[in-house]
């Protein structure tokens, strides 16, 4: 596994062998822990404590779409309250670092005619098997 950059580095990677040890998946966690690992690497960020302004200013600078934007939030916030735990920080930063919108896409089958039509047809065959 490629090592992690930042400051956090260390942190994360026993996080990571933590949740490891649980029995959780590391593909997605990994992931989204490199992207924020890669923004505060490029960033220069300094060993100190993060603070949620930080994070508002990850969530507008990462050019991915909302969904992936709240996975690596998510994540992130999940890290950070292992770090809590911890002892490393007595508050998480990113605690109260809302969400973006993320666009759902609803998949239109049927219209509501077909929709009745169909009830219809279900109530009427429990009706006849009474």
């Amino acid at each position: 596994m490629k090592p992690f950059e930042s400051f956090l580095g260390q942190k994360l990677e026993k996080y990571v062998a933590y949740r490891q040890s649980l029995g959780f998946s590391l593909h997605p966690m990994t992931s989204h822990l490199r992207s924020f690992d890669r923004y505060l690497a490029m960033r220069n960020t300094e060993p100190t404590v993060l603070q949620p302004w930080f994070f508002l200013e990850l969530r507008a600078d990462l050019k991915l779409e909302s969904r992936s934007i709240n996975r690596i939030l998510s994540t992130t916030r999940m890290f950070f309250h292992y770090l809590v735990r911890q002892g490393v920080y007595t508050a998480n930063p990113v605690k109260d670092i809302p969400l973006l919108p993320e666009n759902e896409i609803i998949p239109f089958i049927f219209s509501e005619k077909q929709v009745d039509f169909l009830l219809k047809a279900v109530l009427n065959s429990i009706r006849k098997n009474l």
